[in-house]
C-alpha cells in the first residue's frame, strides 16, 4: 500500500508517517460475518443507546452543514464533469523501469456501506472506564492530545489498526468528542495509543478553519456522517453522510473541509463537496436479505441532506459504526425478531434460515452509481497544503 500522512501532518516539516492508503478505505464483498470487535447486542440494540447514542446520531449544531437540508440548494454548473473525474482512480505500476506507469480506471462500482472494516469505532465514555492514552510522535504532532493522559474507553472496545485505527471517545456529558487515528490497545488492554488526537465540540459547526488538521485526510470529523444504529433502528436519518470516493481532487478542497488527500485530477471533485442524490432517483429492486427499510431511508438522507466528500475509497463508500453487531437481527424480551421501531419481523423479511433480515449488510444501496448524484454550487476552493507550508520537490 502507498504511503500516506494525515491531512494534519501534511505540513510538518521533516516528519513522515507511512500508512495505509485511503484507496484501499472500502470493502467491496458482502460478508455476512459480524465486525470483529462488536459488543454483543442487548435485547433492543448494542449499549450505548442512552445519551451517548443520541449524541453520535446528530452531533454538532443545528446550523452545521452536517444537520442542514439541501432542499433548493442550486447545483454546480461543473457538477458533471466533477462528478465524472471523482469517478476515476489513478493506479501506479513498477515494471522494473526508471519511470512507474500511471494508468486511470473509471469505476463503475455502486454505493457500498462499510460495515466491519475501514471505518469508525465508537467509544461511549459514560460506559467507560479511565484508560491511559499515549501519543506515539514528538509531542508537537500529537494534536490536541499532547496533554492528555486519560480518556473514559470500555475496555470491551478497542480500535482496529489495521484499518487505519480510526476510534472516537465520545463525552457527551462534556459535550465533546475524541478522535484518534492509527490507534491500538495494548497487549494488556490497559493502553491506548495513537498517533494524532483532534477533539470536536459535539455543539459547534462540525468543521474546522481551512488548513486545520483531523485525523481524517479532509480535516473533518471522523463520526460525522456516519450512519449509526439508532439511524438504522428508527428507519430515518436526520443528518448528511460522509461519503468516500475514488478520485477527489488532488490539492484542492471546499468547505467545510479543511484539507485534503485527494489524488484525483484537480479539476475533479473536491473533498468538502456537497452532493445530493437526484430527486428523480428511484430505488431498485434490493438483494435477497436486504433490509429495504434500511435502504429507503439511506436513500431519503441523501435526497434530503445529501453527502459530504470526506475522503477517497475504491469504490463510492458510506461509513457504518464499526464497533456494532450490524448482522445480528434486534430482538425484543421474549427472543421475537422485530423490526424497527419494535414491530415483530414479517416472516416474509427473514431468510431461509429463519433469521432476521440484518439491519446493514454493506449492499443496501449498491443499485446507486455516483452518476445518479450532482454537486452542489460549491463556496470556493481552497489549496492544500497552503502555498507558504508546502516543502518545493517533497512530499504533499
Amino acid at each position: 500500500m502507498s504511503a500516506r500522512r494525515p491531512a494534519a501532518l501534511l505540513a510538518a516539516a521533516g516528519l513522515l508517517l507511512a500508512g495505509c492508503s485511503s484507496a484501499a478505505k472500502t470493502r467491496t464483498t458482502t460478508s455476512t460475518s459480524a465486525a470483529s470487535g462488536t459488543e454483543g447486542a442487548a435485547a433492543a440494540g448494542a449499549s450505548g443507546q442512552g445519551v451517548g447514542a443520541q449524541a453520535l446520531s446528530r452531533p454538532f449544531a443545528s446550523s452545521s452543514p452536517w444537520n442542514t437540508t439541501v432542499s433548493g440548494q442550486p447545483s454546480d454548473p461543473r457538477s458533471q464533469s466533477m462528478v465524472a473525474l471523482a469517478s476515476q482512480r489513478q493506479d501506479i505500476e513498477y515494471t522494473g523501469g526508471l519511470q512507474p506507469r500511471v494508468t486511470t480506471r473509471t469505476i463503475t462500482a455502486g454505493l457500498f456501506i462499510n460495515t466491519d472494516r475501514w471505518s469508525d469505532t465508537i467509544a461511549q465514555g459514560a460506559e467507560g472506564v479511565p484508560t491511559s492514552v499515549v501519543c506515539r510522535q514528538q509531542i508537537a504532532y500529537c494534536g490536541d492530545g499532547a496533554h492528555l493522559s486519560t480518556l473514559n474507553i470500555p475496555a470491551a472496545v478497542s480500535p482496529q489498526p489495521q484499518y487505519d485505527g480510526w476510534m472516537t471517545v465520545l463525552e457527551p456529558s462534556a459535550g465533546v468528542a475524541y478522535d484518534l487515528w492509527r490507534a491500538r490497545r495494548s497487549s494488556d488492554g490497559h493502553v491506548v495509543s495513537y498517533q494524532y488526537m483532534r477533539r470536536w465540540s459535539l455543539t459547534g459547526s462540525g468543521y474546522a478553519p481551512p488548513g486545520s488538521a483531523s485525523a481524517r485526510g479532509s480535516g473533518l470529523p471522523l463520526f460525522a456522517g456516519l450512519i449509526t444504529p439508532t439511524d438504522i433502528q428508527t428507519g430515518k436519518i436526520e443528518h448528511a453522510l460522509a461519503i468516500s470516493l475514488p478520485g477527489p481532487a488532488r490539492g484542492r478542497y471546499a468547505p467545510p473541509a479543511s484539507a485534503t488527500d485527494g489524488v484525483g485530477p484537480e479539476a475533479s471533485l473536491p473533498e468538502g463537496a456537497r452532493i445530493r442524490l437526484r430527486a428523480d432517483f428511484e430505488l431498485g429492486r434490493l438483494s435477497t436479505g436486504t433490509d429495504a427499510r434500511a435502504a429507503r431511508a439511506i436513500v431519503r438522507a441523501l435526497k434530503l441532506y445529501g453527502a459530504i466528500v470526506v475522503d477517497r475509497a475504491r469504490v463510492p463508500t458510506l461509513y457504518a459504526q464499526l464497533n456494532y453487531s450490524w448482522q445480528t437481527p434486534l430482538r425484543d424480551s421474549t427472543g421475537k425478531l422485530i423490526y424497527g421501531n419494535g414491530h415483530e419481523l414479517p416472516a416474509a423479511l427473514q431468510d431461509i434460515n429463519g433469521q432476521g433480515v440484518p439491519l446493514l449488510r454493506g449492499n443496501e444501496v449498491q443499485s446507486l452509481r455516483l452518476s445518479d448524484f450532482e454537486v452542489l454550487s460549491l463556496p470556493g476552493e481552497l489549496s492544500y497544503p497552503p502555498p507558504e507550508t508546502a516543502s518545493p520537490g517533497g512530499e504533499r
